[in-house]
């Protein structure tokens, strides 16, 4: 019914394909007005507004009928075969979805959105036997150039003997040929109608190349035999002996019916190229080189290669830009259907000796098709979920990773104020700097996990999921795998570093003097990151991560979800992920090992309690994250890139809170704690004994602040180890007994002949006083206590001070007696290990008085 009776151009153009009138288009529109609001189905109106998929209209040029009507789900009318100049003025709402055709010289709407779509040789086909047994001209070949063709189309090369004829092609002279031919034979030129699209085309290349070019041998009165396609063409050429005429060569068919004649180019007169894909695929230009003479790169026929087939047609697709309200429907079928032409019909192009100009200019067309509006926005952008990971979640990471390194920092530059205090001195701060600095790091690795391809730069050469198609976001997907693994070697391996020192030097059985540098144990921690990099090295170079997008198509209706994320285990890169990760297991393994030996240490030296769940957590989140990471790669059509980026942000997020928090945070309070110590004891001299005052820590944790209680730091207590951390870092132990033989060795410092805390009398306040009456100590300003406190407070300190000497030297006692144990049994163990000597050297003995024998029975 539409094609009968519409009022658009394109049912006109219809009607006289097959050979009927159209009425006048006012008529037309009333008739169809009519039979809309009277034509029944059922007692209901025939037209209703249903949602189906709307046929399509395409047009242009005949020759691209048969590939193109191959669609058959969308598009059901007829190719209409006409003009490129009329196809591209029929497009739009009335006319043609969609108009195919050589649109080179003629002025694309603003309104039109013109896509390449193929490019098609102009050959000049030569018939000049048609059939006729035993001639011989028919295995002979012709050679024109740009001059030639222009003269046999406007009608001034009208013989086969013309000299211009003879100069390209020397054998025409030549006998028996000549004769064949003979002297005043004509050229039949055949072709079709001057306006057709074939020789529009032709018309265009000539005038491309010689300004006065004209098709008046195809005028209607000319000289030429008119047929209504190339089809007919070819077929009129392959029956009509000494014929010649111009078609678009699209049929591979046709080469066993007439010859083609080879072109030399204009810019070579000495190469004769004959129409080819060869042909077509040297003509393309460079963006840059097309963009100076304002072209495109597939404008062929521009082309100035030396190889390229001078008489090219460049077919583009034009289609409507803008579509409002219910005719969407039609522009989204119209963009899928532009989207299978350059597609799947490539193969089928190149079969037809056409070259697919879409891979030539992919960006372009890209562009091109985003062109086409639904109501202002772009149909193909409504389509497609591209997954983006959203402001609020990178915000939220961001802040996170800030805040954390803001703290991190903070901690640190407390603890560098207060370097000189026992805490901070029993906390081993250069190995609470390296750790610090690997949790900075890794929580920049999660900063940068946030990037992805939102306004991301591209490569376009490059295919969607392939590396180097987002070279930025590939460098920093590579930098997140570096900054994540040498981050948590740093924070992880110097805890466990830290803890094998403090575990070394006061678990000591053997009683031994030890003495633990801790720059010594740098070592260790540079050999692991060296193992980091030499593994990351070569999983970089062989197989490096890369951001990839793979593209799911979610319902039926073909919207398109975009998952983009880094693709951190491509294939191959499995065998470095497992090593990485199993050598910082056994780290973290050997970290909760020795949390289990140092659990009896006090905190302020083993913070082994707090460790313990720091290392234990670190294991459980990496364990648990690669699980769920996993379940959840992005790449797989159930997963997620907002999930993953989460579990990849929870692993170090979780570890460096755990450190801020047991770690850092339990450090801070016993720092303040000993500062509220000394606050509140400021007016009372520390108590500071000889043997303890060599120690570069001012008030050793042995004798603490007001008591000289020794407190047994290992299992046994008859093993007292007891830390001393000099100025230059190293740290050592030395038991109760070594110090007991010191203070032997020195009388004047043994700590039971220590005079109890003497405060200063009345005469002393006042020299001590200050201005004010104020008593200052550590630069601090005091108010003394009346006298009657200080009486009770002596007493106080005298009693406790005889206390304290009476349980000294009864632990000295023991002391003694445990040191003659271990004599007796460092005697019994010589004794033993002599009669185990006997009883082996009388065991060799029979053992060889045995072998002895035997061989001299033998």
């Amino acid at each position: 019914l539409w094609r009968c009776f519409s009022p658009s151009q394109y049912a006109s153009a219809h009607a006289l394909t097959i050979g009927f009138v159209p009425l006048p288009a006012a008529q037309r529109q009333r008739i169809y007005e009519r039979l809309q609001a009277e034509m029944l189905c059922d007692g209901q109106p025939a037209f209703q507004p249903v949602a189906v998929a709307p046929v399509l209209y395409p047009g242009g040029p005949g020759w691209l009928s048969r590939p193109i009507m191959r669609y058959k789900d969308i598009t059901n009318a007829p190719f209409a075969n006409m003009a490129s100049a009329t196809a591209l003025a029929s497009v739009g709402e009335a006319g043609l979805d969609v108009a195919f055709g050589h649109f080179a010289r003629q002025h694309v709407s603003a309104e039109l959105v013109s896509i390449p779509y193929a490019g098609v040789s102009l050959a000049v086909a030569f018939s000049l036997c048609a059939g006729v047994a035993g001639c011989g001209l028919a295995d002979q070949t012709l050679n024109l150039d740009i001059a030639a063709v222009a003269a046999v189309l406007n009608g001034n090369l009208t013989r086969w003997l013309d000299l211009r004829l003879v100069a390209l092609n020397p054998w025409l002279a030549e006998e028996p040929y000549a004769t064949d031919i003979g002297a005043s034979r004509e050229i039949v030129l055949v072709g079709t109608a001057a306006d057709s699209a074939t020789n529009q085309a032709v018309l265009s290349n000539l005038q491309w190349y010689r300004g006065g070019a004209s098709l008046d041998a195809l005028l209607p009165g000319g000289r030429s035999l008119v047929e209504s396609d190339d089809a007919r063409v070819v077929a009129a050429l392959a029956t009509t002996r000494w014929s010649m005429g111009v078609v678009a060569y699209v049929n591979d068919d046709w080469k066993d019916a007439v010859s083609f004649a080879a072109l030399h180019s204009p810019h070579n007169g000495k190469v004769a190229i004959p129409p080819s894909l060869a042909g077509l695929a040297s003509c393309t230009i460079g963006e840059e080189e097309a963009a100076l003479a304002g072209l495109h790169g597939w404008d062929l026929w521009a082309s100035v290669a030396h190889d390229c087939y001078p008489l090219t047609a460049t077919v583009t697709a034009v289609v409507p830009r803008n579509y409002h309200g219910d005719s969407c429907l039609r522009g989204g079928q119209t963009v899928r259907f532009v989207q299978w032409v350059l597609g799947d019909m490539a193969e089928g192009l190149i079969r037809n000796h056409m070259l697919p100009l879409a891979p030539l200019a992919p960006q372009l067309v890209t562009e091109q098709l985003y062109k086409v509006c639904c109501d202002g926005k772009s149909w193909l952008e409504s389509r497609i979920n591209r997954g983006h990971l959203g402001w609020a979640l990178r915000l939220f990471v961001v802040l996170t990773a800030v805040i954390l390194a803001v703290i991190l920092l903070a901690i640190c530059g407390i603890f560098f104020a207060w370097r000189h205090a026992e805490t901070v001195k029993s906390a081993q701060p250069l190995f609470l700097g390296i750790t610090a600095c690997g949790l900075v790091i890794t929580l920049t690795s999660g900063v940068l996990s946030t990037l992805d391809h939102e306004g991301a730069a591209m490569d376009d050469a490059v295919p969607v999921g392939q590396p180097g198609r987002y070279p930025l976001l590939d460098t920093s997907c590579r930098a997140q795998v570096w900054l994540y693994f040498i981050g948590s070697s740093m924070s992880v391996g110097a805890l466990v570093a830290k803890l094998w020192r403090v575990t070394v030097v006061l678990i000591n059985p053997t009683m031994r003097d030890i003495r633990i540098h801790a720059s010594s144990l740098l070592k260790y921690i540079c050999a692991s990151l060296l193992f980091d990099v030499a593994v990351l090295m070569p999983w970089t170079v062989v197989s490096p991560p890369f951001y990839r997008i793979k593209v799911f198509a979610t319902g039926a209706d073909g919207v398109e979800s975009w998952h983009g994320s880094c693709d951190v285990v491509p294939s191959g890169a499995e065998p470095y992920v497992v090593v990485l990760f199993a050598k910082a297991i056994l780290i973290v393994l050997f970290g909760i090992y020795l949390c289990g030996r140092s659990r009896g240490i006090r905190s302020l030296y083993s913070e082994g309690t707090a460790m313990m769940f720091v290392l234990t957590s670190y294991l459980q989140t990496t364990v648990v994250s690669i699980i769920i990471g996993w379940a959840i790669y992005p790449f797989t059509e159930w997963g997620s890139p907002v999930g993953f980026l989460l579990i990849k942000w929870f692993m170090p997020l979780t570890h460096c809170t755990t450190i801020c928090i047991f770690i850092f945070g339990a450090r801070l309070i016993f720092l303040w704690q000993e500062e509220r110590t000394m606050k509140k004891n400021a007016i009372l001299p520390v108590i500071k004994p000889a043997a303890v005052r060599r120690s570069s820590v001012a008030d050793s944790s042995l004798f603490g602040h007001m008591s000289c209680k020794v407190r047994p730091t290992g299992r046994a207590a008859s093993v007292i180890a007891i830390p001393f951390e000099h100025g230059d870092g190293s740290l050592h132990s030395e038991t109760a007994s070594q110090l007991t033989s010191q203070t032997a060795s020195h009388p004047a410092s043994r700590l039971p002949s220590c005079k109890p805390c003497e405060l200063p009398h009345s005469g002393d306040q006042a020299e001590a006083a200050g201005p004010g009456g104020h008593h200052h100590h550590r630069g601090k300003s005091v108010m003394p206590r009346p006298a009657t406190q200080i009486d009770k407070n002596q007493a106080a300190l005298q009693a406790a001070f005889i206390e304290l000497q009476v349980r000294l030297q009864g632990a000295e006692d023991e002391l003694a007696d445990a040191r003659d144990d271990i004599t007796e049994l460092r005697e019994r163990n010589n004794n033993l290990v002599n009669q185990l000597g006997d009883v082996r050297a009388q065991r060799d003995a029979i053992f060889f008085n045995t072998i002895m024998d035997e061989s001299e029975s033998n």
